[in-house]
């Protein structure tokens, strides 16, 4: 009996003792973005930063960029990977990898069945190589003499201009007096625009 009641409080003075050495790590963990003592992950003043600085930061402080802790590389770690796209760097460094670029050619044609209507201000390039597909509408529009003309809209929620053919400006008999205007594959932009 005294035994087993001997091999209890063993089991149990074990298990304190791999707690207490478990607490004694964290007490030493010292945050290299802040100097407190947690871990760098767990930071707030690193998780508010943008995600080009987390990752120039963690660079900076040679820290795995998968654990976000020192002592080995995102290769040799074996904890989990970005939950987003799966690969081995923290979820805290992750970027986009189809974030649009611009493009070098800033004027996009219509298509030659809507050849007079001009799509986009600017080109953009998926990272991913994807197409993107805008909505389209046909409506007729009305001039200043009460004439209806059929054109094709482009609808773009996102879009930060307005665009139309000099071809259907002139039908129309718009004024482009008072708005800036660039011309470019015989299109408009009428309203504020820098150019």
């Amino acid at each position: 009996m005294l035994t087993q009641e001997s091999r209890l409080v063993n089991l149990n003075t074990t298990q304190i003792n791999k707690k207490s050495k478990n607490n004694n790590y964290n007490n030493f963990i010292k945050c290299p973005h802040c100097s407190q003592s947690h871990s760098l992950y767990k930071c707030e003043s690193f998780r508010i930063l943008s995600i080009e600085n987390r990752i120039k930061k963690a660079n900076d402080y040679n820290v795995c960029l998968n654990c976000l802790r020192f002592g080995h590389t995102a290769k040799q770690c074996k904890l989990s990977h970005c939950k987003y796209c799966k690969t081995k760097h923290n979820t805290l460094l992750h970027l986009e990898s189809t974030e649009p670029k611009q493009s070098s050619k800033p004027w996009l044609s219509a298509s030659p069945s809507a050849s007079n209507v001009m799509l986009s201000a600017t080109s953009m390039q998926l990272a991913t190589s994807a197409h993107v597909l805008l909505s389209t509408a046909m409506v007729n529009v009305i001039s200043a003499t009460g004439k209806k003309y059929a054109a094709r809209l482009l609808l773009d929620n996102g879009s930060t201009a307005n665009f139309i053919t000099q071809s259907l400006s002139e039908k129309l008999g718009l004024s482009l007096s008072g708005a800036s205007t660039k011309r470019g594959s015989e299109a408009w932009i009428p309203g504020p625009h820098q150019g």
